[in-house]
């Protein structure tokens, strides 16, 4: 989808950017039996596939896990609208408690985060100085076991959480703001 760095910096800049969440679904792949697959901790959601965000402007902004640049990594897209479909089911958490206070919050920055080459995860930030982390990090439900670049996405609703998996210690590239 992107042609290079700069490009896929001004898609995250162009559409997230200055632009406040009114409504978040998950993405879960077909192959899960029930929905509550992603909800591991009060503070963590590791989602078997996207991340969608409804802005206030009426966009709807896609993060997912796709081949960006020369590995799987941390993408986005635009949607024309949410469905269902024969990969996917969707689920509305907007009302799950963890992202309530994000809601109708100005996103301020977002920083990418690189290995090898690929973006492997957001550092989100939001007015008042709150954070949430997306990475393409898979954690197991029963185990907690975890790895990098499995066709999942974890949300991190707290750094104490990031700091245990070593989020934060990925190339520090850019931050858009």
């Amino acid at each position: 989808m992107y042609q290079d760095e700069n490009q896929y910096y001004q898609f995250i800049k162009d559409n997230l950017i200055s632009h406040k969440i009114s409504e978040v679904f998950y993405e879960e792949l077909n192959s899960f039996d029930n929905d509550g697959q992603w909800d591991l901790s009060d503070g963590i959601h590791s989602v078997s596939m996207n991340v969608v965000l409804v802005l206030q402007n009426g966009k709807i902004v896609r993060i997912k896990w796709d081949s960006t640049f020369y590995s799987f990594g941390v993408e986005t897209d635009l949607l024309q609208k949410i469905e269902n479909n024969e990969n996917y089911r969707t689920i509305n958490v907007t009302q799950h408690f963890n992202w309530e206070n994000y809601l109708g919050k100005t996103i301020k920055s977002v920083e990418v985060l690189w290995y090898n080459q690929v973006p492997q995860t957001w550092k989100i930030e939001f007015e008042d100085n709150m954070t949430i982390w997306i990475s393409t990090l898979e954690i197991e439900l029963y185990t907690k076991e975890h790895r990098y670049m499995a066709d999942h996405l974890t949300v991190f609703f707290n750094g104490l959480n990031v700091k245990e998996y070593f989020v934060d210690k990925f190339e520090k590239r850019k931050v858009l703001d």
